[in-house]
C-alpha cells in the first residue's frame, strides 16, 4: 500500500489510525529520518533496538539477553549474527563470517533481515511501516526493493508513506 502526499496531510495519522485498528499481528515501523539519509539502514537498525527494547544504559549482557529474546531462533546462526554485527551485539559464540567483502556482507545482512521479518511473519501477520521513504537511505532503499518482493508470498501489509518527488519501488 502507497500513501503519497505533501507534508503535513495526515500521512502518518493514517499509518497511526490503521495500526490503532489492529487487533492482532506485529507491526515494524520503519522511519527514515533526513538526518540519516547517509547512514545505511538506520531505520532498520532503530526498529531492531525498539523492537529488542534496548535503553541507553543497558550493560552488555542486558543488551546481548534482549537481543536474544528478539531474534527468531530459526534464522540460523550466521543470520543472527550478522544482525547482532549490525546491532553492535556481542553473542559469544556466534560470528559473522570474517572474510566477506563488503558487497556480500551487505548483501547477506540484508538477507538475514528479510529472514528475521519472513520468520515473524510465518508466526503471525505482519504490518511493515516504512515512513518518510522520501528520506530513505539506499541501503534501506535495497532492503525494502527486496520486501516488495517476498512481501508476496507472506502474510505481510507492506505500507510505504512518502513525498510525491519519490519513486516508489
Amino acid at each position: 500500500m502507497l500513501i503519497s502526499g505533501e507534508p503535513g496531510i495526515g500521512k502518518s495519522r493514517l499509518v497511526r489510525a490503521l495500526e490503532d485498528g489492529l487487533a492482532d499481528g506485529a507491526v515494524l515501523s520503519f522511519y527514515s529520518s533526513p538526518n540519516y539519509q547517509e547512514s545505511p539502514l538506520y531505520p532498520v537498525i532503530t526498529q531492531l533496538e525498539r523492537a529488542a527494547g534496548f535503553r541507553r544504559d543497558d550493560t552488555r549482557e542486558q543488551r546481548r539477553a534482549k537481543f536474544a529474546s528478539m531474534v527468531h531462533p530459526s534464522i540460523g546462526d550466521e543470520a543472527t549474527a550478522l544482525i547482532a554485527d549490525l546491532l553492535s551485539v556481542s553473542t559469544g559464540d556466534q560470528r559473522s563470517p570474517d572474510n566477506l567483502t563488503p558487497q556480500p556482507r551487505k548483501e547477506r545482512t540484508l538477507e538475514a533481515v528479510i529472514t528475521q521479518l519472513t520468520a515473524r511473519a510465518r508466526e503471525q501477520p505482519v504490518l511493515a511501516v516504512f515512513e518518510d521513504a522520501h528520506w530513505m537511505d539506499p541501503t534501506s532503499r535495497d532492503l525494502l526493493d527486496l520486501l516488495v518482493d517476498r512481501a508476496r508470498n507472506l502474510p505481510v501489509l507492506l505500507l510505504v508513506t512518502y513525498r510525491p518527488d519519490f519513486s516508489p519501488p
